[in-house]
Parts: structure tokens; C-alpha cells; sequence
């Protein structure tokens, strides 16, 4: 049916004033879309103002609609970045806050509830009174408020009301620009009566409140100046209420530090007193930031509580704070936090450095012509077998004496299929206490042997050193270093050299003059080792020297060994020097392959004997009278 008026002049009541309509649903539903298109309009022009205004309106609007959840999404992040709290518009923002509290407590966020309240407690404080503001011609008068701030920070004065009312007309003046409020100087009540100040370079209109200073103490009363990695340490806290009033207390302790190299921080659980108990906070939160209330703390009181930490593996440095979170009793909505800051250093209390040499295997390497089976049965390796050295020089880095409990070397693992037994040397020395800039030494024997007889490839071994230790006094507890230790590649195919030295030998009489002369005879053996399957065929000469005569085989121009076989050479060496190292030269040349076999130095010989870099050994002859 055509319509029987036109309706081109006047619109439609939902197009003409959209935001007038409230009770149709999809009117509500085309406002939202508005606003919506309207909040993107203005973004993208950076019209922040006009942004805020719209997203305030759209929150409402879901407000009153009941959609609490929509309208808390909206408002909290405006509220929380608003330009109006930074302009001083305290009426748009605290109508803000309002809508925004009660979208909280409808969606249960109690967080937002508590914040948007006490903003609401604390920045929007009326003041107002009552006197006789009769102004005479050319007269002035001075108002004084009382302001009890509650938080710190900085207070400005949003507006000044005036107001008159009378029979006849009501007169209301305000001033909220800032400009229009400051002025050059301001009064001060003394007991000279009123005081006019300059105000300088501050302003006239705000006045910056300072925290409360807290009174409370925290000590650490004993404190090294650096503490060492892998100790146990335990730190005594003093916490002394100089308040004018008793308090209650709660103690929080964290490291600051890189997080993977920071200790775990936790209270003792000895660390008991009046009305203290472990604050029941989650495990993850315990483990960052421990807490324990201390509870009621009298004036003049003090409570010790105690830290305890095992420091980590690394060399580091952080810090160490402690925070004592109180409230007085008479002021129980009076936040207050102390706070204690102590740089600490961790350093490594060992250096060390690991050396593998070789050692003559007592038992006989396998008959390749009778191999015999293995009568353990725990031991079912039947492959070759070689017998190492390790001599661990330990060096103490730390500032005072430590007591060494132990040291081992420990196996990490073995790259190719053989067993390895570690065992302690006999001549490492016991619990030694090490002074500072110290060495201790140690040395393991490492048995090492493959698993199949035809297996001859050369195998990796991989070590870490164990020590454990402790600091030298009573009730120091005990703790363990780790430290690396380099690889030792056993070549259980290649034939080897290797040099020692021998006891020297007994006098055939009771000659003094024949026992003084077998004293400086230096015996050496050399033993040549085919751990191949082939028969090898040596040569071997002993180069003559200034510094030492010799007796022993000068020329071997065909030694054969057999498979698996080893053979001993022997000299007797007359040092023609003294207080010098002697380096008795060796040839050894594998005649089948046209390579020279390097001499290596076995262990033992009292540190009389060195390897040499370039091949070869030296030995160490005493200086007359040594």
C-alpha cells in the first residue's frame, strides 16, 4: 500500500537522534556499531581525546545493558591509560572509575575493584569549610585547609568552587584552568601570624608528598667479603622496629641476577618466633621471592630470622635484596617497605689442572698364539688392555684456608665399546688443609681396556673431578665442585714407547765409595709395544751425549716383536752434569712402516721425569749434595 504522506522533509526517530532510542534491542546493537565505526574513524586520525570519550560512552552503554563483561574489556585499559588523569579532569574520570568499579564487582575482578576504589579514596578529596568571606573594599583574606595525605606523590588542586546563594540570585564561580590558580607566592601560618613566601620554581597549586620514611631496620651483622661457588650459606637478619609503634611485619628475600645463575633463596626452618609463619604463597612464587611474616613486632623489638642458600657453580655476582613489608597497629591501612640491598660475590674456590700419562700394565699383554677366557664374571672384557695416570694439581683461588675432603675422578662416559676402572693412587695425600694460592695433588690410576680382542680403534674417555670441601672452623658445612676434566683418547692399535725410570741399583759390597757411585747411576728402561696383529720390525739406537754416558744396546737394527707382545730395553745413564735436565735420545723406527715411534714418559719417577714436546723424554739429575 503506497504511503499516503511523505516522510523526506522530517527522518525517522532512529535516524534522526540514534542515541535517544534505548529500548529497541536493535537500536542498541546499531549505537554499538556506531561507535565502534567511530572509534576506528578517529584512531586512525590519532584523535586521542575524542577516542577516550567514545570508548567511555561505549562502556557505558554495555553497563546499562547488563553486559558487565563487554563493558569491564572496554574500560579497564582506558581507564588505566587516560589522559584525563594527566590534565586533572578528576569529574570525567572519577564517573569513569565509578562505571568501571561496578563492572568489577559484577565480573568478580577484585583487583580492579580495589584499584579503581582507592583511586577514587585518594585523588578526588573535597575540601570545603565554612568562615565569614565578607570582603571589604581592598581587603584579602588568606583560607587554610587541613589535608592528611594518604598516599605519596604529587597533589594538585583540580578547581576552586566559589559559591553565593541569596534570596535574590545563586552566583557560582569556578576556576579549573591551572594557569588561572598559580600565583607567584603563597602564605604560611607561623607564630608570627600569616607569612607570605615566594614560590619560586614550584608551583603554586601542588605540592609533591614524600613516602613516610620507614624506621624499621634490617642488618646482616656478619658478612664475608666474598662468599665461594657450591657453599651452603647462612645469613643471620636482624629486623628492629624503631617505630613509635608496634608492628606487623612480613620479611621478602630474592636474589637479582641473571636467572639461570642466581641461588634459591629459602628461610631456615629453625627460624621460629612470636606469631611467625611462612606466608602461604604458591611453590613457583616461594621459589622467586620468599616470604615469611614475622608477626607482631613490640616497639624497640627485634626478631632474627636466617637465610640459607646454596650458591651455584658459577663465578657471579648479584644482589641480595631483603624487603620488610609492615604496617603500624595504629595505622593498618598505612602501607610501609623497608628495604635492604648488599651486593654479593661468588667465586670459584679451585682451579685445577689434569694431566694423563701412561703407565707399564703389570699383567702380560695376551699370548696371540693361546688367548685365554676371562675367569670373572663380572668382567667380560677380553680386548687389550692400558694402564694410565692421572696427576691433578688442584689450586686453591679462595681467600682463606679450606679443608679438602675429597677429590675423585669421575667417568663420564666412553665413546667406543671398553670399560674403564678409576682407582685412587697411593701416593695422594689425606684431608690436607689448603691455604690460599695452595696446591694439593692427587693421582688416579685409570685401567682401560676394550671389549673385543679385534677391536683396536682408538677410544675417548670423558672425566669430570669431584671435591669436596669445606670451610676451616667448626660448624662450616660441607660442599662439592665440580670441575671439567680434559679427554683422554686411549690408541689401543698403535705401537708405543715408553719410558721410566727404574730403582737405582743395590752395591755388589759395602763400599761407601761404590754406594756413592751406584746413587748417580740413573737406570731407565724403554718398553716397545705391538698391540697390532702383524709382526713389526724395529730399529733402535741410543745417541751419544755431552751431558751423560751410557751403558745398554747402542745399535738394535732388527728388533722383531710378535703380535701382542712387548719388549724391555735397559740402560744404566751416568750424568756428566748436575742441577740439569738430561734428555737421553732414543731412536725408535718401525722399519715396516718408515715411521718413527715417539718416546713417551711413563708416571712416577718423583717428577724426575718430563715428556718433551718435540718427541722424546728428559730426566733430572740432582746437584751435588741433593
Amino acid at each position: 500500500m503506497p504511503a499516503l504522506y511523505d516522510t523526506f522533509l522530517i527522518q525517522e526517530p532512529l535516524r534522526q537522534d540514534p542515541f535517544a532510542v534505548t529500548h529497541n534491542p536493535d537500536d542498541t546493537a546499531t549505537r554499538i556499531g556506531v561507535y565502534r565505526k567511530s572509534i576506528l574513524y578517529f584512531e586512525e586520525r590519532h584523535r586521542t581525546r575524542a577516542v577516550e570519550r567514545l570508548k567511555y560512552e561505549l562502556g557505558l552503554l554495555y553497563a546499562q545493558q547488563g553486559e558487565w563483561e563487554r563493558a569491564l574489556k572496554v574500560l579497564k585499559p582506558l581507564w588505566e591509560g587516560v589522559s584525563w588523569r594527566r590534565e586533572g579532569w578528576w569529574a570525567i574520570l572519577g564517573a569513569l572509575g565509578e562505571v568501571l568499579r561496578e563492572s568489577a564487582v559484577s565480573c568478580g575482578d577484585g583487583e580492579t575493584v580495589i584499584r579503581a576504589a582507592w583511586e577514587g579514596m585518594s585523588s578526588f578529596r573535597p575540601l570545603q569549610g565554612a568562615c565569614d568571606l565578607i570582603l571589604t573594599p581592598g581587603s584579602k583574606k588568606v583560607l587554610c585547609f587541613d589535608l592528611i595525605p594518604k598516599d605519596s606523590g604529587i597533589v594538585r588542586v583540580a578547581d576552586i568552587t566559589s559559591s553565593i546563594e541569596t534570596d535574590s540570585f545563586d552566583f557560582r564561580h569556578i576556576v579549573s584552568q591551572p594557569d588561572h590558580m598559580r600565583q607567584e607566592d603563597y602564605w604560611l601560618q607561623t607564630i608570627n601570624g600569616l607569612s607570605r613566601t615566594p614560590a619560586g620554581h614550584h608551583s603554586s597549586n601542588e605540592i609533591r608528598i614524600l613516602p613516610k620514611p620507614p624506621k624499621m631496620q634490617i642488618e646482616i651483622p656478619v658478612l664475608q667479603k666474598e662468599y665461594l661457588t657450591d657453599e651452603t650459606v647462612t645469613l643471620e637478619v636482624e629486623v628492629t622496629n624503631d617505630e613509635d609503634d608496634d608492628a606487623k611485619v612480613t620479611l621478602e628475600a630474592r636474589f637479582l641476577g641473571q636467572a639461570d645463575t642466581v641461588p634459591t633463596l629459602s628461610w631456615t626452618p629453625d627460624a621460629t618466633g612470636p606469631g611467625m609463619t611462612e606466608d602461604p604463597l604458591t611453590d613457583q612464587r616461594k621459589k622467586q621471592i620468599p616470604s615469611i611474616q614475622l608477626g607482631h613486632i613490640e616497639q624497640s623489638g627485634m626478631r632474627k630470622i636466617h637465610i640459607i642458600f646454596v650458591a651455584g657453580p658459577q663465578a657471579t655476582e648479584a644482589v641480595l635484596e631483603i624487603k620488610a613489608l609492615y604496617h603500624l597497629i595504629a595505622e593498618p591501612d598505612t602501607p610501609v617497605t623497608k628495604l635492604l640491598v648488599h651486593e654479593m660475590v661468588f667465586d670459584r674456590p679451585f682451579e685445577a689442572n689434569c694431566d694423563f700419562q701412561p703407565s707399564i700394565d703389570p699383567q702380560p699383554m695376551p699370548n696371540c698364539f693361546h688367548l685365554a677366557e676371562s675367569n670373572d664374571p663380572h668382567n667380560t672384557a677380553q680386548g687389550l688392555r692400558q694402564l694410565w695416570t692421572s696427576t691433578i694439581r688442584l689450586a686453591s683461588v679462595a681467600p682463606v684456608p679450606l679443608i679438602i675432603e675429597d677429590v675423585t675422578l669421575n667417568l663420564n662416559g666412553i665413546h667406543d665399546a671398553a670399560i674403564c676402572t678409576i682407582t685412587t693412587n697411593p701416593t695422594t695425600s689425606q684431608a690436607p688443609t689448603i691455604a690460599p694460592n695452595c696446591f694439593h695433588e692427587s693421582r688416579f690410576d685409570i685401567l682401560t681396556q676394550k671389549l673385543d680382542l679385534d677391536d683396536r680403534r682408538s677410544t675417548t674417555f670423558t672425566f669430570h673431578l669431584q671435591i669436596r670441601w669445606r670451610r676451616n672452623h667448626p660448624n662450616a658445612s660441607l660442599a662439592s665442585t665440580t670441575i671439567p676434566a680434559p679427554d683422554l683418547i686411549v690408541p689401543f692399535g698403535e705401537p708405543r714407547v715408553l719410558a721410566a725410570i727404574l730403582p737405582p741399583p743395590l752395591p755388589e759390597t759395602d763400599n761407601t765409595e761404590a754406594e756413592a757411585e751406584a746413587q748417580t747411576i740413573i737406570p731407565l728402561a724403554y718398553t716397545i709395544e705391538n698391540p697390532s696383529t702383524h709382526v713389526l720390525t724395529f730399529s733402535v739406537s741410543m745417541e751419544t751425549s755431552d751431558a751423560f754416558a751410557f751403558s745398554g744396546p747402542k745399535t738394535i737394527s732388527s728388533l722383531q716383536l710378535v703380535p701382542m707382545s712387548r719388549r724391555t730395553l735397559r740402560y744404566n745413564v751416568c750424568p756428566l752434569v748436575r742441577g740439569k735436565w738430561i734428555t737421553p735420545e732414543l731412536r725408535v723406527l718401525d722399519t715396516g712402516f718408515n715411521q718413527i715411534v715417539r718416546v713417551v714418559g711413563t708416571a712416577g719417577g718423583g717428577g724426575n721425569m718430563r715428556s718433551e714436546r718435540k718427541g722424546g723424554v728428559s730426566v733430572w739429575v740432582d746437584a751435588e749434595g741433593e
